[in-house]
């Protein structure tokens, strides 16, 4: 089976098809958290799926048991892409082993998204907590979700 590798431009045509395809409520198992003002998109992917050069610009580990935990927040009602924040969190898995997760600004022209990166075993389930803040402001937006997550996927 052959995979298809995605660039780092590749992430913001994604990002757009959240925004078209999104609906009214919050859906964290889908991907995105509606507050007030704005809507935190996340996805969680294998890092194999970044080609290597892109990879080594943004110094991205690449690795069948490394993924990336992908975060933008954009302003509801905008088909603009990723605003600037803070982005801070954290991943737990079943035997509650808590990883700090290091979040990286990737900025493309006006999008911004954060990309961190995670180390997994096979068909571990995960326990995301995030907190984002946008620039700004003075309290932050909490999303939580679950994600199993397999090797090489």
């Amino acid at each position: 089976m052959m995979k298809k590798l995605l660039s780092i431009p590749t992430f913001s045509v994604l990002l757009l098809a959240q925004l078209v395809c999104a609906q009214i409520e919050s859906n964290p198992a889908q991907g995105y958290t509606r507050f007030s003002d704005h809507t935190v998109y996340h996805s969680v992917f294998n890092s194999t799926m970044v080609k290597p050069d892109v990879a080594n610009l943004h110094r991205i580990t690449r690795g069948k048991d490394r993924m990336l935990v992908n975060v933008a927040l954009v302003t509801n009602g905008s088909t603009d892409g990723g605003l600037s924040a803070r982005v801070s969190g954290s991943a737990t898995n079943l035997m509650q082993q808590k990883k700090e997760l290091a979040f990286k600004a990737i900025v493309e022209g006006d999008v911004t998204y954060y990309l961190a990166p995670l180390r997994i075993t096979n068909e571990e389930i995960m326990h995301f907590a995030l907190e984002v803040t946008p620039e700004g402001a003075a309290e932050p937006y909490t999303v939580k979700f679950s994600k199993k997550l397999y090797v090489d996927q």
